[in-house]
């Protein structure tokens, strides 16, 4: 009996924003002395069945000092002007030349991400694997989102800042799956999230009164 193929999963970690409520980059923000991009990279290395995908800012230098040791190759983004979504066709260019499946969208930083609700997300998809699944927001459909091959040429044809909101938002209910991912509902936007951030790790690290 002819064994059944295994659809192939690669992330995407959009990174490559100007960041310019947070006045740094993203990727580079520390939280419990670990940078961001290192952190989501290292995260989510056990659900891909390839490399990681990173899309950075051109000149990514410490971007890659970042990732040493990690199995995750940059991407630069020199349209990162236009507004989210060229970072979104950039990895959809690459994941798709190289014949992926499906493509798992996740923003840098998303700080308080948690492998249990990237765990629920993938096991979603794995049991349809041409729907697309994504975290539930107030409003509809946010990322961390997995994107079947199917929805590639649509994907690549959106624009501006909406990422693939719209996309999914546009998505008959029998073709996509909304996730409750709580880790995710937090991103450091502005440098009050990362003060957030470090101090609920730190609240973590605190040992609990008896």
């Amino acid at each position: 009996m002819r064994a059944r193929h295994r659809p192939s999963l690669w992330i995407v970690i959009l990174a490559a924003g100007f960041s310019r409520r947070l006045g740094q980059p993203k990727a580079l923000a520390r939280v419990r002395g670990v940078g961001l991009l290192r952190r989501t990279a290292t995260l989510l290395a056990p659900f891909g069945d390839a490399h990681t995908i990173v899309v950075a800012p051109p000149r990514a230098v410490r971007f890659a000092a970042e990732l040493r040791g990690l199995s995750a190759e940059i991407r630069t983004n020199p349209r990162r002007a236009h507004g989210l979504s060229s970072s979104v066709r950039t990895g959809i260019a690459t994941a798709r030349a190289r014949g992926a499946s499906a493509v798992l969208f996740v923003p840098v930083d998303l700080a308080a991400l948690r492998a249990r609700d990237l765990a629920h997300l993938v096991a979603a998809w794995r049991a349809a694997p041409r729907r697309l699944v994504a975290r539930r927001t107030g409003t509809g459909a946010g990322a961390p989102l997995i994107l079947p091959h199917h929805l590639f040429a649509t994907a690549a044809t959106v624009r501006g800042d909406s990422g693939l909101k719209d996309l999914a938002g546009a998505t008959a209910p029998e073709g996509r799956r909304l996730v409750a991912m709580h880790s995710a509902a937090s991103d450091v936007d502005d440098p009050a999230a990362l003060r957030r951030a470090r101090r609920r790790w730190r609240g973590l690290d605190q040992p609990r009164r008896k």
